[in-house]
């Protein structure tokens, strides 16, 4: 329970300062997350569309996405419609690359690849806000060597050899990645294999 007390405040302070860096709508002072929000064509108890009503409510962005089984393509299709959904109710999304975020150029790349760009061709592609990069790598014991590569394939940023001369994906959106609290120290390596 203490964890996810930390938790709830690294989410909200990693996604202000993803605002801050151009992520989504600029106009907005701040993002306000739901990880997860509602499903598309999914209804409140008293019958209203929910995205709607979570928009209304100052939800900004809803993360989409498996967060801990690899992506399927019943994952990339909800995700199509996730994003399009979001878009028409003025949300953005946070996509969930958490599984795919140790991809290597033999493991893992084509997967990454085809949910990227799968989610970047399609009509709610303007709804992306954010990747969203491993879950806890530290605390999960993942050594920041290890998301080198899905992170400069996704975003181009970082080294350049880190891409392994495979394309860019992406480097019109941040990649954020939730670390556990830890010591300063601890986490200070993750800062090259992320933008937040």
């Amino acid at each position: 329970m203490q964890r996810l007390l930390y938790a709830v405040p690294a989410v909200l302070a990693l996604v202000l300062a993803a605002a801050s860096i151009g992520a989504a709508d600029t106009s907005q002072p701040f993002l306000l997350v739901l990880a997860k929000g509602p499903d598309p064509g999914s209804t409140t108890p008293s019958g209203a569309d929910a995205l709607a009503e979570v928009a209304q409510a100052g939800a900004t962005t809803l993360k989409i996405g498996p967060a801990t089984v690899p992506w399927t393509d019943g994952d990339i299709t909800a995700a199509n419609s996730a994003d399009r959904a979001a878009l028409a109710h003025g949300l953005g999304t946070w996509v969930n690359l958490s599984t795919v975020a140790r991809a290597t150029p033999t493991s893992g790349d084509t997967l990454l690849a085809q949910v990227v760009n799968s989610l970047k061709a399609d009509a709610g592609a303007p709804a992306i806000a954010l990747w969203k990069g491993a879950d806890e790598p530290q605390w999960s014991g993942f050594a920041p060597s290890s998301l080198e590569f899905a992170y400069c394939r996704a975003t181009g940023r970082g080294q350049t050899s880190w891409c392994a001369g495979e394309p860019v994906l992406d480097t019109s959106h941040p990649f954020v990645t939730i670390e556990a609290p830890k010591n300063a120290d601890q986490l200070q390596p993750y800062s090259a294999v992320t933008d937040v």
